[in-house]
């Protein structure tokens, strides 16, 4: 939240990217483990409903049941229509999604290639990618900042920090700032602007961890 939003200027240290969005925070995780699917297609549902432009996923996930994963495929095809754009961090695992199936992704419905749907991974002030994100030529849309990531934490208090969700937060904060100045804008279109402006690093010479499997 202190990434995407709040006031500028506290103490010298906040700066929020869209500072007049709203956050409408939805508890989908259980106090251990991994977050029940049915309560994360509730909240998608739930924050639809409720006049969300954005939202904010957890991490992506290899553990989805068939039955469970139609329950967030549903849903995320539901904020489509409703022009609600979604972003989902993906794992830290040095991991190529072309091998290992993460959810949600945008053809995990088995029908069309969900279009309001962005998979984001961690990078550093410099652009360049966390060593041990997930990565894809096709399943990764961008690295955003997401590492080092100097806002507001527990206690009033400001700290650095690195993790899955500032990247994505980073991405969200981004589109709420397009979606304050631009109201009438869908998901698919913010996305499709995030793609079209993002900088590309497509011929750097990066340093990535990544796990190869062999059989």
């Amino acid at each position: 939240a202190g990434i995407i939003a709040g006031r500028r200027g506290i103490e010298g240290r906040n700066s929020p990217i869209a500072e007049n969005a709203q956050i409408m925070n939805l508890v989908v995780s259980a106090e251990s483990g991994e977050p029940y699917l049915k309560d994360i297609a509730l909240a998608i549902r739930y924050a639809v409903d409720h006049q969300a432009d954005i939202i904010m996923l957890p991490v992506q996930n290899t553990l989805y049941p068939e039955d469970q994963k139609k329950w967030i495929s549903e849903a995320l095809e539901y904020a489509e229509s409703k022009g609600v754009f979604c972003v989902t961090p993906a794992w830290e695992g040095a991991q190529d999604l072309a091998v290992e199936t993460y959810y949600p992704n945008r053809w995990m419905t088995g029908k069309k290639e969900l279009t309001n749907l962005m998979v984001v991974c961690s990078s550093d002030k410099n652009g360049n990618p966390s060593m041990n994100s997930n990565y894809g030529a096709k399943e990764v849309d961008l690295y955003a900042p997401g590492m080092e990531i100097y806002s507001t934490y527990t206690g009033d208090t400001y700290q650095s920090g690195t993790g899955l969700g500032l990247a994505a937060a980073t991405t969200v904060g981004v589109a709420a700032l397009i979606k304050a100045y631009y109201p009438h804008l869908t998901g698919t279109q913010i996305r499709n602007i995030l793609l079209e402006t993002v900088t590309s690093r497509k011929d750097a010479e990066v340093e990535k961890g990544i796990v190869v499997d062999f059989e």
